[in-house]
């Protein structure tokens, strides 16, 4: 009982559980500058600003004009009369309410839930201190003071580098800058290539990973020809920290921003100072000259505009002829690059020319921009017939950049090269390749097991199915996710996106190759597709399911009352098919409040109810009740219907009352288990003394934590 007495209450055990934590993440030293092991408090003090007062520190002596040669101007006027319109108090409460209610706190030490929770007693205030700053332009240091959060990549780590930073700012400062992303994310298809797709309204990241797919499902099929095409990824190191703020406002005025814009956006990202946070305390005051922070609402988007640059500069070199770029098929476009946020894929004829004017581009983004390009992580990728003398003179041109590995979850993921963008988070791939149903049921038996207590060496039986599982709580289930009908609705939404976004460059690559001549509803798999297409088509066949059309002709979607297509409405229609031959369970829609009642009752852990005739008429519940003092046992059977039988329960008794119902009740029902699966008979009397034995001393123990006399620590 020492957790349910002491775990969450200002006691010793408390506090002895804090202290562990906070030993556990303790930096206890740093290695400095000269390799020394440093475990004083200033020493790793010195250490940490030092290293951040240099990473923030301005290296740019090269004219900005080279980099930005190739960007046009893109911002209407329209575009800049919609951004410098007055700000409202609508935008600022609707920029509130869309921020993470949880998310760490900055300096001011409130999160974003408080301003939510209390928007009646703040929201005047707030509304005028934010409208405040953004309609004079100037934002006050203190608003953007920020902590800087260090995040272990490792376990022990022992350098800077070995941390991830987090920038946590105040969330009045968070609600300008979510103001100001709101306006600007508008713009941003307008004026943003089709090489970028992260971060773009009405753009998904996994567009250009399939586009990037079906490059490198051409290159690995390419075995003809005198001359190789190859693909480069590349990745930025620090790519946020070291964003030159005067490239960022250059880069807007060359786009057409208008110059009060272009003042609002730089005064968020100039009047920023760092203070790190070492074991919870912030040290330093760092004032940057380079950097966009990471946690910045804003950020994102500036970095956006910064890539821009770059796709600007190889965008000018394809169409001018100096880079080839490569078709996915014939009669498809043309890609010489895709952007994946701080990852971008280059394509191009494998040849040292070709990769000579690669370098010059990236060396004048680099000069430009702050931006470094990361040899450790940047890799190369050969058509087929490239032959091994020109793999090996480009690589040693180039640094002897990593080749990439063919390795991913089946055989048709061995063409999955880009998974080294993909990675690091799983959702992509289930967003674009269709995983082995045998793949998809073995994690679901790993978890399966993790949930039923199965060790290594036993095993445990699994009493529940796992399908059964999967159903949703309010069902009877336990909500947990069917991974293979998640996936198969994961893969419908790329569907959807083939049906409606016929001018996004996703839409024209596939067009191209798989469905010229006819439209994405009725196109074939054709003769050597590839696995994503093979994938899309799998989606395709849920889209079918759910898929009607209006009086204009148009697909919706009837999942939806908004006739719009949903991941979560693919998936549930998934569930519906398999729940159609279920069982009904306890759950009547009507009664959801008497049912949360239920689970809002102050008792130890509680099991799902069952019928009126398992917990009330079979005889050992009966014999049990008949045990249980007072009138409880004289109530109605109101003709099976338990819901009716527990409105009689919450309406006529105690609260006290309720309790003990509600834990016999649970003792029944656990009687009830073990005499199924187990063939052990329970006593009623077993089962009453348990069940009011258990409540007892859960009362007594919430009567202790509420008691003045328990021992805390000051």
């Amino acid at each position: 009982m020492t957790w349910l007495e002491a775990g969450d209450s200002n006691t010793k055990f408390f506090h002895s559980q804090a202290q562990q934590r906070k030993r556990t993440n303790a930096i206890v030293g740093l290695l400095n500058n000269a390799d020394s092991w440093c475990t004083e408090e200033a020493q790793v003090e010195d250490i940490a600003v030092s290293y951040f007062e240099e990473l923030f520190r301005s290296s740019q002596s090269a004219n900005s004009n080279d980099a930005l040669s190739a960007v046009e101007r893109v911002v209407t006027m329209d575009a800049n009369q919609n951004l410098l319109r007055p700000f409202m108090a609508e935008e600022v409460r609707a920029a509130l309410f869309q921020m993470h209610p949880s998310k760490a706190p900055g300096p001011d030490g409130m999160s974003s839930f408080f301003y939510q929770k209390y928007w009646h007693i703040v929201g005047s205030t707030v509304s005028h201190a934010v409208l405040s700053t953004l309609n004079s332009r100037k934002i006050l240091r203190k608003i953007n003071l920020t902590h800087i959060s260090l995040i272990p990549k490792k376990k022990n780590p022992e350098r800077m580098s070995d941390f991830r930073l987090i920038s946590l700012c105040n969330v009045v400062y968070k609600i300008i800058s979510k103001v100001l992303a709101n306006r600007l994310k508008l713009v941003l298809p307008c004026i943003i290539s089709d090489s970028q797709s992260a971060f773009v309204p009405g753009r998904l990241i996994t567009d250009n990973v399939s586009v990037a797919f079906e490059v490198i499902h051409k290159l690995k099929g390419k075995r003809r020809g005198k001359k190789g095409e190859m693909a480069l990824k590349l990745d930025m190191s620090k790519a946020y920290d070291r964003v030159e703020w005067g490239y960022v406002e250059s880069i807007m005025r060359k786009m057409g921003f208008a110059g009060r814009w272009i003042a609002m956006v730089m005064e968020c990202i100039r009047t920023v100072q760092f203070s790190v946070l070492i074991d919870g305390v912030p040290k330093g005051f760092i004032n940057p000259t380079r950097g966009i922070r990471q946690g910045d609402l804003l950020s994102p988007y500036i970095f956006l505009l910064c890539a821009e640059g770059l796709s600007a500069l190889l965008h000018k070199a394809s169409i001018s002829g100096r880079l080839k770029g490569i078709q996915s098929s014939r009669g498809g476009p043309w890609i010489s690059h895709l952007f994946f946020a701080d990852d971008s894929l280059l394509f191009g004829q494998a040849s040292i020319t070709e990769c000579r004017k690669i370098l010059d581009i990236l060396n004048t983004y680099e000069q430009c921009s702050g931006q470094k390009i990361n040899r450790e992580k940047t890799a190369l990728f050969f058509s087929s017939n490239t032959d091994s003398s020109t793999r090996q003179a480009i690589q040693d041109f180039l640094g002897r950049l990593k080749g990439w590995k063919e390795k991913f979850l089946s055989k048709a993921g061995r063409e999955v090269l880009i998974k080294a963008i993909a990675q690091s988070i799983p959702t992509y791939a289930m967003n674009c390749f269709r995983l082995p149903k045998s793949w998809c049921d073995d994690i679901s038996s790993l978890i399966s097991s993790y949930w039923w207590g199965q060790q290594k060496d036993e095993r445990k039986v699994h009493w529940v199915k796992w399908e059964s599982l999967c159903v949703p709580k309010i069902d009877g289930g336990l909500g947990f996710r069917n991974l293979h009908f998640f996936n198969l609705a994961l893969l419908a939404k790329q569907s959807w996106r083939l049906l409606h976004n016929p001018h996004s460059l996703f839409f024209r690559v596939f067009k191209a190759k798989y469905f010229p001549q006819t439209t994405f509803l009725e196109a074939s798999l054709g003769s050597n597709p590839s696995f994503l297409w093979r994938s899309i088509l799998a989606g395709r066949e849920v889209i079918r399911k759910g898929l009607r059309w209006n009086s204009q002709e148009r697909p919706i979607w009837t999942g939806t009352q908004s006739g719009v297509f949903t991941v979560k409405s693919a998936y549930e229609l998934l569930e519906e098919e398999r729940r159609a031959a279920m069982g009904e369970c306890s759950h009547r829609g009507e009664l959801n409040w008497l049912w949360r009642k239920v689970w809002k009752l102050s008792v130890p852990g509680k099991e799902d109810e069952t019928t009126l005739h398992t917990l009330w008429q079979c005889p050992m519940a009966r014999n049990t009740w008949a045990l249980i003092p007072g009138r409880m046992q004289k109530l109605p059977n109101h003709g099976g219907d338990f819901s009716l039988f527990m409105q009689k329960i919450f309406s006529d008794f105690s609260k006290e009352a309720v309790e003990d119902w509600a834990v016999i009740t649970w003792s029944i029902w656990n009687a009830r288990n073990r005499h199924v699966f187990d063939a052990i008979q329970s006593d009623p009397v077993v089962i009453k003394n348990g069940a009011l034995s258990l409540q007892r001393d859960f009362r007594q123990t919430k009567r202790k934590l509420n008691s003045p006399n328990v021992e805390g620590v000051a």
